[in-house]
């Protein structure tokens, strides 16, 4: 970092208006700021709001609340979310046939987890989908003549993507239908070590076609893709992030997942039509959040921007009028320079020593 010496300080101009004016001046900034802090405020108050109904939003969703209504005009035409359960997992075993030993998924002990409403039922990631490790990084990949486009843990942040920076990294054939990606795959970071970071995840869609990932992103393949949206809303959910740090927790204090550990997180199932209400409920809610989060920000920007306004009409003269019976800059400058020379100490001067 460069300094600045006190030469360069002592350089430095600037606009000296009358003293009363100055002071016209500073009092005016400070009561314009005053407003705007107040105003910002509330813009920020608005903004936490806005994010706990974010989470009201999720959990009247996860838990059944939010389609209450419509679940119970439906009723004599839903199928459980236990039937449900069952097509997935004969499709399960189904898509197995050629691959080996078939095992069965984890069962989910629902002792401790919360009620939910009827028809609905806990089921474990393992249950609903396949869940998948990526490519490990070495320098041997940059011989393989395939390339593809790699997403990495920069690029996905929680429920969105950034794609502006993905790099391409050699594939061998074999392991290529293992890491390619799938419209709705969902994409889960192994860890960093925070609480608050463990378990980002979004769902790809497709975004870049033949995209493969590294090994610490962890995709997770439902065996119906109408439940992906619905399971990243879930563990958005204060309800799920507990189930996401509970499982990714260690003794040593940092958080991490691995594969064993997503496929023994839970997800609460209703049935497919249910799956679909709530989705778009929460789009819904969420979209007109987000159009009230927008202007909070514009307005933030707006404010930002009007503090530089004023500043610069204070110090251009144009924030309070003159008056013409204050004491002209001038002359203020040269009595401030008269008190600064009658206080600086005199010089010594040396006596010359007598023969």
């Amino acid at each position: 970092m460069r300094n600045i010496s006190q030469d360069g300080i002592r350089r430095i101009t600037l606009p000296f208006p009358p003293f009363n004016e100055q002071r016209r001046i500073v009092d005016k900034i400070e009561s314009l700021f005053a407003q705007l802090d107040h105003g910002e405020a509330s813009l920020r108050d608005v903004q936490k709001l806005l994010a706990r109904y974010r989470q009201s939003v999720l959990k009247a969703a996860v838990t059944g609340q939010l389609t209450a209504d419509w679940r119970a005009e439906n009723a004599d035409r839903l199928e459980s979310g236990s039937d449900l359960l069952e097509r997935i997992l004969q499709a399960r075993r189904e898509n197995w046939q050629g691959r080996g030993k078939y095992k069965e998924p984890v069962v989910p002990d629902s002792g401790d987890l919360p009620e939910l409403p009827e028809g609905w039922v806990w089921a474990s990631v393992d249950q609903l989908a396949e869940v998948i490790g990526g490519l490990t990084k070495n320098s041997k990949r940059s011989t393989l003549p395939l390339k593809k486009p790699m997403l990495r843990v920069a690029n996905v942040y929680q429920n969105r993507l950034d794609l502006e920076d993905v790099h391409d990294t050699g594939v061998s054939e074999g392991e290529l239908s293992r890491v390619t990606l799938q419209d709705r795959d969902i994409l889960v970071v192994e860890g960093n070590g925070s609480k608050g970071q463990i378990g980002r995840m979004a769902v790809w869609r497709d975004e870049i076609p033949g995209a493969v990932h590294q090994n610490h992103l962890i995709k997770v393949r439902m065996v119906d893709k109408l439940i992906s949206d619905y399971s990243m809303w879930w563990f958005q959910s204060l309800y799920g992030r507990q189930n996401i740090e509970k499982v990714a927790s260690s003794t040593s204090g940092l958080y991490t997942l691995s594969i064993s550990k997503i496929e023994s997180l839970v997800i609460p199932l209703p049935s497919l039509d249910e799956v679909e209400q709530v989705v778009a409920a929460i789009d819904e809610a969420f979209s007109k959040i987000g159009q009230l989060e927008d202007w909070c920000q514009t307005e933030l920007t707006r404010s930002a921007a009007l503090r530089q306004s004023i500043l610069k009409d204070a110090f251009a003269g144009k924030l309070v009028p003159q008056d013409p019976a204050d004491e002209p800059a001038s002359e203020l400058l040269a009595r401030i320079r008269a008190e600064r020379d009658a206080a600086a100490p005199k010089k010594r001067t040396r006596k010359k020593a007598s023969a």
